[in-house]
């Protein structure tokens, strides 16, 4: 969120400081600076999207889906902008008959946000994506994407402190992430 953030008021500034080279290069600084903002404006969306859900205004719709049918929409959905910044995306095939309980928009939103907000950071590289069944009832979606973990804004012990009205999720959270 903060990249985008950032490049708007940056490219804003350029624009205003008179730092343009010509009418042209001010107009794709402007279309980029338009660009950033609705990126912007989803991610808040979502944020308030998900604190719908959190506190009950909005539900969930879980149903079953097919993680092949999920690959093949994910991949409709991402593969122009992957190939557009010169990566590649390889996606393994699940056994056929694998399902999971998922809420499909929501999913597919979290994928394409997740991708969108990494890819953009990538000079080259190959995107992977793949499902592993870690038991009868857990599976887990993979998505391997090469770079730095410095594409990450937030340092892991920023994540530790946020609820601190709920000290217990923290620990059980911590956990995890260990």
């Amino acid at each position: 969120m903060r990249s985008h953030r950032s490049s708007v008021l940056s490219l804003h500034h350029i624009i205003l400081s008179d730092l343009c080279e010509n009418p042209e290069e001010e107009r794709e600084f402007i279309q980029q600076a338009s660009d950033a903002a609705t990126k912007l404006l989803k991610l808040l969306d979502e944020i308030i999207t998900v604190s719908k859900i959190e506190y009950g205004r909005q539900k969930l719709t879980i149903e079953s889906l097919n993680v092949n049918q999920f690959f093949d929409e994910l991949y409709q959905l991402i593969y122009l902008q992957v190939a557009n910044f010169g990566l590649k995306i390889e996606i393994t095939e699940a056994d056929e008959n694998l399902y999971m309980m998922v809420d499909q928009r929501r999913i597919q939103q979290a994928f394409v946000m997740l991708i969108d907000t990494t890819i953009s950071n990538l000079e080259n590289g190959l995107i992977k994506l793949s499902a592993v069944v870690i038991n009868p009832q857990t599976i887990a979606i993979n998505l391997d994407i090469p770079g730095d973990i410095n594409i990450w804004n937030e340092p892991v012990d920023f994540l530790k402190r946020i609820p601190e009205a709920n000290p217990k999720s923290v620990k059980d959270f911590t956990k995890t992430l260990e």
